[in-house]
């Protein structure tokens, strides 16, 4: 990822002695590193199989040529001026420095020269040599001799060289809530100018000197469309063209004519002024592919005009081009600038739960120092400022690769977690790309609320019904597809009916037809104690109970039969009526009626009878009648599987889950779609109660929109 511009903003601690000239020892370190696109860059993801070499699957990327042979994923496009990712590089603590390797010996001497002493090293972020697109710390040694001098007095600033309000100094942050609540000059640290000319730090002045918008960009923004700072040309050109109804930012064109003329007609017709105008506005803005150019097209000769109002703001001074220019050419930050002072008390590197009692030595020799790669500090033109070393036009030629992007880890021990349906593979031990829980949140307004608590709160909510809805719609797919593989409605509803009838059913009509014997043996001893005879009478008592039993029971079996065989069909949407257009006009009594009486008793016979396929019974079975219903009520697959509701789907998917032994035994309780949605974010994206997302560069990309 090449094509980009650096912003540095570093804060050093150094102590010895309480006066600038001495010998000191780096003992914490924080810089800041501002990435921003220098023109606007595609970002893709692709495919990372090194092994591979000489395939599409290899690492190397070609995803920005015409005609690519890698596997890419198009993710979206950095424009030009955008500050696309913040790097701190620490705070780092004296024991923290001595950690990496890092150890900077400063010698500050009489009549403005200095030297960093031999056997000094210093960190910086540079392109790995051994990762392809791969930005690492590194640590260099450094051994030069440098000059400086004392400016006048000044403060600290809370703000950076940008503009931003929150530079490293800002301590007034809320790292809970998601607004800002430094204010970028609440920092009265009293300070002086200290001008280095040096290799290794950007080449700063005594006295801050304002930065113009870097050559070449159109702006310089951050990704929530704060802007920073606008070029002259983008500045001037997008507020003539506006003045004839171009809106070069959102690409439309107003008639401005047009809406004039109709306003007035409306108004004077008695309409609202506000509402005929917004009418109107909307009546007649289009979109334009080529604005600005339609816009230079539009001005004819003011377009010369326009152009000399542009020259003359770029060879503006700060304060003219604030005067004239609204500030157009120039940032608004710090400036490059450096700024020091002596005993300045407790370290600001120990992390954010601040400063403890021995943390970090405390700071003798605090320095500060802003700038932009451009001409005031020398910087970030590669080994030959002459020379456009990645030929991409211009003078820069700093490289850097993209650190990271945002990705949530999943839980995967449970395969409930593992939401590309079994597609990750061995890879599933990578995290998928993306913030799940903001990602999906923010398509619902979540990142609109105050505090970052708040925000993944309803960010959690969002994943738990589309955790939910997503399940329910696997069920519907998997409903549809099993229907398409029986053949249609009809044999899914019969095989349906084939396998309640041989499980639910035939144990329903058992347990109901031994309820019904009982009934009767219980009826029989009481008719016979009726007659005065009891249990002691020996053959008297079992021949009249016998007798009894003998002339009840095939009557009460019937019934019990019939009574399961009717409410089955009933609630399977079988005929409680007769209609010649249903099942020929027989009702659930009669199909009950005569499986009751061929039966003999015996369930097994009334469920053969009632799961015969429709050649057997000449259409006439219980299963083949409502095979038919079934088709009639929903013609299609699809039809039949939108005929479940949310419960029914439920009930469906938690079956699917439940897990059983070969005897039936319910090993592991299935869970509803619901239920799925409400323990997805606490079982497959956090671990221990902390969320799962991280920054890395390797991750699974999932599509959802695939067929």
């Amino acid at each position: 990822m090449k094509r980009l511009l650096i912003t540095i903003i570093a804060m050093s601690c150094l102590f010895a002695q309480p006066d600038p000239k001495g010998n000191w020892k780096l003992s914490g370190l924080a810089v800041d590193y501002l990435h921003i696109a220098r023109e606007t860059t595609p970002f893709y993801l692709t495919v990372d199989y090194p092994n591979l070499v000489g395939t599409s699957f290899a690492s190397s990327s070609d995803c920005n040529s015409d005609d690519p042979t890698s596997i890419c994923v198009f993710l979206q496009d950095v424009p030009a001026g955008v500050m696309f990712n913040r790097l701190t590089n620490g705070p780092f603590t004296n024991t923290g420095l001595g950690g990496i390797g890092v150890n900077l010996n400063v010698n500050i001497y009489d009549n403005g020269f200095g030297t960093i002493a031999q056997g000094s090293f210093y960190p910086d972020i540079e392109l790995s040599e051994s990762q392809a697109c791969v930005t690492d710390l590194q640590i260099f040694s450094v051994d030069e001799n440098f000059t400086w001098e004392i400016g006048s007095q000044t403060t600290f600033s809370d703000e950076n060289v940008l503009g931003m309000p929150d530079g490293l100094l800002c301590g007034d942050d809320d790292p809970n809530t998601v607004a800002n609540e430094c204010t970028g000059d609440a920092n009265t640290d009293e300070a002086w100018g200290f001008g280095l000319v040096t290799g290794l730090f950007d080449a700063t002045p005594s006295t801050p000197v304002p930065v113009r918008v870097p050559p070449g960009l159109p702006y310089v923004a951050l990704t929530d469309g704060t802007v920073l700072g606008y070029a002259c040309a983008t500045a001037l050109t997008g507020s003539a063209c506006g003045d004839l109804g171009w809106d070069l930012a959102n690409s439309t064109f107003t008639d401005l004519a047009t809406v004039t003329s109709e306003t007035t007609a409306c108004v004077m017709a008695g309409g609202d002024q506000d509402t005929c105008q917004a009418t109107a506005v909307a009546d007649n803005t289009s979109a334009c592919t080529d604005c600005t150019t339609d816009c230079i097209t539009a001005m004819g000769a003011g377009a010369a005009t326009l152009g000399g109002n542009i020259a003359s703001c770029e060879a503006a001074d700060y304060a003219t081009a604030g005067t004239y220019f609204g500030g157009a050419g120039w940032l608004h930050g710090t400036g490059t600038s450096s700024k020091f002072n002596v005993n300045a008390g407790n370290s600001a590197m120990c992390g954010d739960d601040g400063w403890s009692d021995g943390c970090n030595p405390d700071v003798d020799f605090k320095l500060v120092w802003h700038a932009v790669d451009g001409e005031a500090s020398g910087l970030g033109f590669g080994d030959d400022p002459d020379v456009d070393e990645d030929g991409d036009g211009s003078d820069f030629d700093r490289t850097f690769g993209v650190p990271y992007i945002s990705v949530t880890r999943i839980n995967t021990s449970n395969p409930l977690c593992d939401v590309t349906g079994g597609g990750g593979g061995d890879a599933w031990n990578y995290p998928l790309a993306g913030d799940i829980v903001e990602t999906l949140g923010a398509e619902y307004g979540c990142d609109e609320l105050p505090t970052y608590a708040e925000q993944y709160g309803c960010g959690a909510n969002v994943v738990d019904a589309f955790i939910t809805d997503n399940c329910r719609s696997g069920v519907v797919d998997a409903i549809v597809d099993g229907c398409t593989l029986a053949g249609g409605v009809a044999n899914t509803v019969y095989w349906g009916c084939v396998e309640q009838a041989s499980g639910e059913v035939a144990t329903l009509c058992a347990g109901a037809v031994a309820q019904a014997q009982g009934v009767v043996v219980t009826n029989c001893e009481t008719y016979c104690q009726s007659l005065g005879l009891d249990d002691t009478m020996g053959d008297t008592w079992t021949g009249c109970n016998s007798a009894c039993y003998d002339g009840a029971v095939a009557g009460a079996e019937d019934t019990a039969i019939a009574t399961v065989i009717e409410g089955t069909c009933l609630a399977a949407g079988g005929p409680a009526t007769s209609n010649p257009d249903v099942a020929g006009g027989l009702t659930c009594t009669d199909l009950a009626g005569a499986y009751a009486n061929a039966a003999g008793g015996e369930c097994s016979v009334a469920v053969g009878l009632a799961t015969q396929s429709c050649a057997d019974s000449n259409g006439g079975s219980l299963c083949c009648l409502a095979g038919g219903i079934g088709a009639a009520t929903a013609p299609t697959c699809a039809d039949f599987a939108g005929s479940y509701d949310t419960d029914g789907l439920d009930e469906l998917f938690e079956d699917s889950t439940t897990v059983t032994d070969d005897d039936g035994n319910v090993l592991q309780a299935g869970i509803t779609c619901e239920t799925y949605g409400d323990i997805f974010v606490p079982t497959c994206l956090e671990t221990a109660g902390e969320y799962n997302a991280v920054m890395i560069l390797k991750c699974i990309f999932l599509n959802q929109e695939q067929d």
